[in-house]
């Protein structure tokens, strides 16, 4: 929940003046408005129940991660008693979080609809805005567009963290509904 401030920002980009992007799960919007710097703000989107449904195979194949309660309980559980146990203990992670972070200005708290009318003003000001499902897709256009900025870019990667023999979106979702009910 961490987040790196717009002065923060600025501050390290004039501490390295060869640095050509800046990159982190901890910015925040709005964007930093700065006559030296071109921000272009980056955000891939992730279906909400398929994020879970990561977290879930995440933690239950991932020993090693901090939240020991939450390993030990999706090693000991089911998809559908991980959701319950952590709809009851933790709800917070069950939200929708790519809303909250396109939505959340500062301290301002916002419910219900209002925040996705404010995540959708942010995501019209994305320059590049990706889907997590579709990253070869995402990436191929991303590259066309940032290619204005930097024209030497290459966005080709190795896949990492990725589950093989995953089905598609649908299946995932149908299979979830079936389990969790």
């Amino acid at each position: 929940d961490g987040h790196i401030k717009s002065s923060t920002m600025i501050k390290f980009l004039q501490e390295h003046p060869n640095t050509k992007s800046f990159s982190s799960h901890q910015i925040r919007f709005p964007i930093p408005q700065n006559e030296d710097y071109y921000f272009l703000p980056i955000v891939f989107i992730r279906h909400p129940i398929d994020r879970i449904f990561s977290m879930y195979h995440f933690l239950h194949n991932n020993p090693d991660v901090n939240d020991l309660n939450d390993v030990l309980k999706s090693k000991n559980s089911t998809l559908k008693s991980f959701v319950q146990f952590n709809l009851k203990s933790n709800p917070r992670r069950m939200r929708n979080n790519q809303v909250m972070f396109l939505a959340r200005r500062g301290k301002v708290r916002l419910y219900g609809i209002h925040y996705l009318f404010r995540a959708y003003r942010t995501i019209k000001q994305c320059t590049v805005l990706g889907i997590v499902e579709r990253m070869d897709d995402s990436l191929v256009v991303a590259e066309e567009i940032l290619r204005n900025f930097f024209p030497d870019i290459d966005l080709a990667y190795v896949a990492q963290n990725v589950r093989t023999g995953r089905s598609s979106l649908e299946w995932r979702l149908e299979g979830g509904r079936t389990e969790i009910g």
